[in-house]
This record gives C-alpha cells, structure tokens and sequence, in this order.
C-alpha cells in the first residue's frame, strides 16, 4: 500500500506509462483515509450548527422574537478551516489523480480520452447554462469510470505470439542467405590457403629439379674430364 502510494506522488506528473488495479486503488484508498477523519469532522459541524439554528429559532421565536446570525456563524468556523484544508489537498492531488486516471485506462487496454467522464461534469458545473446537466451527468459517467478502472490488466498474449512466429519465419528466411555469405568467404579462404599451401612445395619441387640438373651435368663433365686425362696418359706411353 505504501508502494503504491508513493508511486502515486513520485510520478505526479507521468501520463505515459502504466497503472496496475492494486496500485490504483490502494492510491484512492490512501486518500480516502486522509480526507476521512476531516470530512467527518466537518460533517458533525455542520449537524451541530444545524441544530444550533433550530434551537435558536426556537428560542428567540418565543422569547425575544429575533434570530442572532452569529451561532450560525460561530458553529461553523471550524467547518470553513476544514473545507479551506480538504481544497488545499484537492489542488494538490488534481494531477497526480489525472495522470494515474490515464495511467489505469491504458493498463486496462481503453483509450485515455476516458478521463473526461471524470473531468468534463466538473468542468460544466462553472458554466452557467450546462450545470444542471452536468449534475445529471456526474453519477452515470462516474459509474462508468468506476467500472472501467476496476477492469484487469490487459493481455496481449496474442500480439507477442504472432510477433514470435513473425520473427522465427524471419529467422528462417534469413538463414540460407547468412548461409551462402558465410559458406562463400570460407570457400574462397580455403581456396587461397590451399594456394599458399601448393605453392611452397612447388618451389621446392623446382630448386630439387635444379639442383639434379646441376649435379648431373657436373658428374658428366667430371667423367668427360677422367676419360680426357686416361686418354692422354695412353698416349704418352704409346709414345
């Protein structure tokens, strides 16, 4: 109760999120036992001012003949601080009252423009010509205000569902295409590892071939070289 109630202060002016029923109503409840004690109070003064003037009526009728206007007056001077204090608190409660209205209409799923089954007789009781509706009107509109704000939390089960399959078929649609952009790069990157990967034994394969030319043609000019000296050596001792 205390949580909600703080909320209702600390968000005085928040026309823009949400309201749950408990928070409402634990707000309204809050309020009710503030303003109670002192509309209690007013209430009895204005009973025993009341009864102040009948007495009096009846006294002076019989006895002097006249009516003296200052009981009235006196009975009444704590009632005019109390109701001066319950229109102090009014004013101060007006907008976070509005805005917690709003709040709890869209909690329950209806449209703000509801508030004015609470504003609208308030406002035609200051003109002239329409007070007389507007006191007409206020206990039907606000019945139904009362209905509307007592309505639960709206669900929207539904909505989150169809988003659900929409974003799964997304999902799907999607990963073929993700698929091939991935199985490209990775193709190619293959590609080009395997090329770097051939092309060192290739090399390597070459330097070899090189190499036993080399060795080869050098073994050949070293045996021309031996068959050239043997040749020589014959000769001279042919000679």
């Amino acid at each position: 109760m205390f949580t909600a109630y703080k909320k209702f202060w600390t968000h005085y002016a928040d026309f823009e999120g949400k309201s749950t029923r408990p928070e409402y109503w634990w707000s309204v409840l809050c309020n009710v036992l503030i303003t109670l004690p002192f509309g209690m109070i007013a209430f009895g003064s204005i009973l025993t001012a009341i009864f102040n003037i009948v007495q009096q009526a009846v006294y002076y009728r019989e006895e002097l003949g006249e009516f003296d206007p200052s009981v009235f007056i006196a009975s009444l001077g704590s009632t005019f601080i109390i109701i001066i204090l319950l229109s102090i608190f009014w004013i101060a409660t007006l907008v976070p009252n509005l805005a917690i209205i709003v709040r709890r209409l869209r909690d329950a799923g209806y449209h703000w423009a509801f508030i004015f089954l609470y504003v609208a007789p308030v406002l035609l009781m200051w003109v002239p010509l329409l007070n007389i509706l507007a006191v007409l009107a206020v206990l039907p509109c606000s019945i139904t205000l009362i209905v509307l704000l007592c309505m639960p939390t709206k669900e929207v089960k539904t909505s989150t569902v169809h988003q659900g399959q929409f974003t799964t078929q997304q999902i799907q649609s999607q990963q073929p295409v993700q698929t091939q952009q991935f199985t490209q790069p990775q193709k190619s990157a293959q590609s080009q590892a395997m090329k770097t990967e051939v092309t060192p034994v290739q090399q390597e394969m070459k330097v070899t071939e090189i190499t036993d030319q080399t060795i080869q043609s050098e073994e050949e000019t070293l045996a021309s070289a031996i068959t050239e000296n043997e040749q020589f050596k014959k000769d001279e001792l042919g000679q």
